[in-house]
């Protein structure tokens, strides 16, 4: 991807002031391409809250859904040229969106939208229609090697890349002293949202044997709608004592750090505790 004389757009649909991951993601590499001195926009929904942190060439575009797809799709025709780099939050709407644009697009792959869904529809034409749009792209940008082979299960002929997810030394650090009670302590800071798969560790630490699952302690830090049904299930399977539940949370020198993406840690969660 040559930058040096081309305008980046940035089209997401999650933007600041939404505070999810892939609005992060999207807010801190237009800061990065700026001080590297590219010409960057982004093109997200329009929200009633102001822009984060004075964020300037942002375009917020109104309009329900269908509506806001036709505008955005107009916008790029009418403002950007041949030569343009697209970048998307996520493969569709976005991705089909700078596609139809007729423009260089490269697609972030974050790892849940990759899932096979349960209706028909999911199942069945959702594929298809998917699989289009990566093999098209000019590349697939993923932030992790598990999520890159979600891509490539679903688009094989698509262009990938895997770059993992950097972490903000500065704002993601130690403040207290590290545990010293001989406990393996895993964390996890995200929305407490279901298809995140808090609930999955939880079961994978509940079906560990009695000598291990008493030397692990769970912490999570977040808010979601998802935080009740996970309280119950934690009662539910007998591991109060082992799980704490924060708003926020102190970040400490944990054992290991649980970034919440369905599915993929059990083997690696229970070989780490079994192997203690």
């Amino acid at each position: 991807m040559q930058t040096s004389n081309k305008h980046i757009f940035i089209v997401t649909y999650d933007y600041p002031p939404s505070n999810g991951g892939i609005a992060r993601l999207c807010f801190e590499l237009k800061k990065y391409l700026e001080k590297k001195g590219l010409n960057v926009t982004v093109i997200c929904p329009q929200s009633t809250s102001t822009d984060a942190e004075e964020d300037n060439n942002v375009v917020r575009l109104h309009g329900r859904r269908g509506i806001l797809e036709l505008r955005t799709l107009k916008y790029l025709r009418k403002k950007t040229v041949p030569g343009d780099i697209v970048i998307t939050g996520n493969y569709h709407p976005e991705g089909m969106l700078s596609l139809l644009s007729n423009r260089e697009t490269y697609i972030l792959a974050h790892g849940a939208e990759y899932l096979a869904g349960k209706s028909f529809f999911r199942r069945c034409i959702w594929p298809t229609y998917r699989r289009f749009i990566l093999r098209n792209a000019s590349c697939v940008i993923a932030n992790s090697h598990y999520t890159e082979t979600l891509v490539k299960h679903c688009s094989p002929n698509a262009k990938t890349i895997a770059i993992p997810l950097a972490v903000d030394a500065i704002h993601f650090r130690p403040t207290c002293e590290k545990y010293k009670d001989g406990l393996l302590h895993l964390c996890s800071i995200s929305r407490l949202e279901k298809f995140k798969g808090h609930d999955f560790i939880i079961r994978t630490i509940a079906s560990l044997p009695a000598k291990y699952k008493q030397q692990v302690r769970l912490h999570l830090g977040g808010k979601g709608k998802y935080k009740s049904a996970l309280e119950r299930m934690v009662t539910d399977l007998g591991l109060s004592d082992m799980y704490h539940l924060k708003v926020s949370l102190m970040i400490i020198n944990f054992a290991i750090s649980i970034q919440p993406r369905i599915y993929s840690f059990s083997v690696h969660v229970k070989k780490r505790i079994i192997g203690m």
